[in-house]
């Protein structure tokens, strides 16, 4: 799955594309069982973004120089997906905490070398790769070029993943376009009253 959201956002890049949102919520898995980047409302056209600042998206996805208020990149992205990768993997965000001020301060922190990332046993591939893309430097991040090459892939060819012709892990079994069983319930009782 972390291949196909690789294949989306070099998609985006390749049009001037930068989707500032990339998290859990907006990734959906299609009938077909392939996975699709959604919610493109904090998107931009990297030509727009040389004077925007704005705050997009969830705070543990948001990349370091976003929180320092320096202009946007496809870089950016690239981090989201570091921070989407450690989820995958490890099951937790790197930097994760209930407050927001507080994961932006944890970011910071390692920024400046006082926090280190938690590296759970994995292989070195895996944590090469998510090392690369949670890069301070955003420079030194991987991207639309290194990244669908890196050996943390193997034997995948992330061309194949975009084409859809990789059989997916999980095809849903669905009773019809309407069926929403794969979906948490919503709670109805709280309709923002006391009671």
């Amino acid at each position: 799955y972390l291949g196909s959201v690789i294949c989306a956002v070099c998609h985006l890049q390749s049009i001037e594309i930068v989707h500032r949102d990339i998290h859990p919520d907006n990734l959906l898995v299609s009938a077909s069982g392939h996975l699709r980047l959604v919610d493109f409302g904090c998107a931009k056209l990297l030509q727009d973004c040389q004077a925007s600042f704005t705050l997009c998206g969830q705070p543990e996805y948001t990349a370091p120089e976003l929180i320092q208020e320096r202009p946007l990149s496809f870089a950016s992205d690239w981090w989201s997906i570091g921070i989407l990768g450690y989820l995958m993997l490890f099951g937790e965000t790197p930097f994760a905490a209930d407050e927001p001020s507080i994961v932006y301060a944890n970011v910071i922190h390692y920024v400046n070398g006082t926090r280190k990332i938690t590296w759970p046993w994995f292989s070195s591939q895996a944590t090469a790769f998510i090392s690369k893309l949670l890069s301070v430097d955003p420079a030194d991040r991987l991207d639309a070029t290194s990244a669908p090459t890196h050996p943390f892939f193997g034997s995948i060819y992330l061309g194949e993943l975009e084409e859809g012709t990789v059989l997916p892990p999980v095809v849903p079994q669905l009773d019809g376009p309407s069926d929403t069983k794969y979906f948490e319930e919503e709670d109805d009782d709280d309709d923002g009253e006391e009671g």
